[in-house]
């Protein structure tokens, strides 16, 4: 592991989740996608493109 990802390690370990009782660290991806803000973002952006494009 490089020194940036021993940081990040340690960054995730610290903020702690209790409505899951887990830490950053612990969650699994489709856990952590579910509370991460930018992936908040991209739903409603997908909702959005859709009407900007007619696709």
């Amino acid at each position: 592991m490089n020194l940036l990802e021993n940081m990040v390690l340690a960054m995730t370990q610290s903020f702690f989740v209790p409505s899951l009782n887990k830490t950053m660290a612990q969650l699994e991806k489709e856990e952590k996608n579910k509370i991460s803000h930018r992936a908040n973002a991209l739903r409603i952006l997908e909702k959005e493109w859709e009407n900007w494009f007619d696709v």
